[in-house]
């Protein structure tokens, strides 16, 4: 693994290079944005995805991003999403990526950034999304009043806590959605909904998603480090690998 960086004002933020071990002339890449709320970092959450499908073949990047408490705004939390990506194809040539080939993935808040930097920038060519934040403003008001344990006050903090990170949603009605890949489970409270509303949307636009459930999988289970006792994270591997196995070359 080699570290790079990317200056996002006087913060130096670290992109993880995997390479493939078999040398090619240039490689589809993957460019990948843990989850945390925005509030906690867990570069490690994406690591093993890394390792896989650099073996695939392709270059894997793990990239950070400012937390809202070191940056003071959502916004540039955003930014840095796109800081990091715009980076990693500055470097497409020194590293042998093919810029006409690059995924992005994300979970979690991590899923918002890639939905974001896919619809905003238009360049990748797939994306991946695991329980993604793409619209969750309607699932938690639908949540807190499912509950009935909200009122009018609290569904109005949810709506202004969330405004920026269900733009996604709303992104899709002036932006192409590249080829999409969504996976959540049906037990997640924060991010099942939302997904579910996406990817609706981004087929009445007429873009490719496709939407895959776990059943009883909750928020976060995905992740390796919160697998044990379901195939969360072993079953949507091998998922995105299906997804993504027509980018690679079989020509050395």
């Amino acid at each position: 693994m080699i570290r790079e960086y990317y200056q996002a004002g006087e913060r130096k933020m670290e992109l993880e290079f995997y390479l493939p071990e078999e040398k090619r002339e240039s490689c589809p890449c993957v460019v990948f944005f843990y989850g945390g709320g925005f509030t906690s970092r867990n570069m490690d959450s994406f690591s093993r995805h890394c390792e896989y499908f650099s073996s695939r073949g392709f270059i894997c990047v793990n990239a950070d991003y400012g937390l809202v408490n070191e940056t003071g705004d959502l916004k540039e939390c955003y930014r840095d999403g796109f800081r990091a990506y715009e980076e990693v194809l500055k470097l497409a040539d020194k590293y042998g990526i093919d810029r006409q080939k690059t995924v992005v993935c994300g979970s979690s808040s991590g899923g918002s950034l890639a939905a974001h930097v896919a619809l905003i920038t238009g360049k990748p060519v797939k994306t991946v999304l695991i329980n993604p934040g793409v619209a969750w403003l309607y699932g938690n008001v639908e949540y807190i009043e499912r509950e009935g344990s909200g009122t009018g006050r609290i569904i109005e903090q949810e709506a202004h806590r969330h405004q920026d990170w269900e733009q996604a949603y709303y992104l899709l009605e002036e932006h192409r959605l590249p080829d999409t890949l969504i996976m959540v489970g049906t037990a997640d409270e924060v991010c099942y909904r939302g997904s579910a509303l996406f990817h609706q949307k981004a087929l009445e636009k007429g873009y490719e998603s496709k939407l895959v459930l776990f059943e009883g999988l909750k928020h976060g289970q995905f992740n390796w480090q919160r697998s044990e006792g379901n195939t969360g994270f072993s079953k949507s591997l091998e998922i995105m690998d299906e997804f993504l196995k027509n980018m690679i070359s079989t020509e050395g």
